[in-house]
């Protein structure tokens, strides 16, 4: 899917907290890079929820810390209603209002747990599940294995290639690791290639 019809389909998504708009404003109008950003954020947010469970006075000023982590991560993809939920739990929590975090917390936790999942549908519309491509475990180690070579030997030909390759299949593991080559090689981060591949493949 090109950039434009992905661009379409997240300013056409009617999806409540999310200003897609913004979020492409953001990244130039740039939706495959907007698209691999959400998609890290849908993958690394429940683990994040799942540690602020539990919280209590003795754990207040790491939850702060957390909360903020989470208010950025919220802002930077454009999830504006749940940033704003983050913003007011780091108030509170700076403040010691232990009783208003408490109150507050599981509705964040909830909003965002909803929005993953209406997120996740909407990526699968931007990929896999649309794209026509055959679906694979995962990315080829033989095609890693060429890129890996080919970053080493700065030979743009050969990277270009490899990618084009590992880019034809949907992967239902490691589904993050070949968009993020094609962003380092768009950024000519050739070096940032070598060293993921050299401990993924290790």
């Amino acid at each position: 899917m090109d950039k434009a019809a992905m661009a379409k389909i997240l300013l056409d998504a009617e999806l409540e907290g999310m200003d897609f708009s913004r979020g492409l404003q953001r990244f130039s109008g740039n939706a495959e890079i907007y698209s691999r950003i959400l998609r890290t954020f849908v993958k690394t947010m429940p683990a994040s929820l799942d540690k602020l469970k539990g919280v209590s006075a003795e754990t207040l000023p790491d939850y702060v810390i957390l909360i903020h982590g989470l208010k950025g991560s919220c802002y930077g993809v454009n999830a504006d209603a749940a940033g704003k939920i983050a913003e007011n739990l780091e108030i509170a929590g700076k403040g010691g209002d232990l009783e208003y975090v408490l109150s507050n917390n599981g509705v964040f936790i909830q909003t965002v747990t909803e929005l993953l999942a209406k997120l996740a549908e909407l990526l699968r519309s931007l990929e896999g599940e649309q794209s026509g491509k055959p679906r694979s475990k995962a990315p080829e180690r033989a095609l890693l294995n060429d890129l890996l070579t080919a970053s080493r030997e700065y030979d743009i030909a050969a990277m270009g290639a490899a990618l084009e390759k590992l880019g034809k299949c949907d992967y239902e593991t490691e589904t993050t690791l070949v968009p993020w080559l094609k962003e380092q090689a768009d950024n000519f981060a050739y070096d940032a290639i070598r060293e993921k591949l050299e401990s993924y493949l290790t």
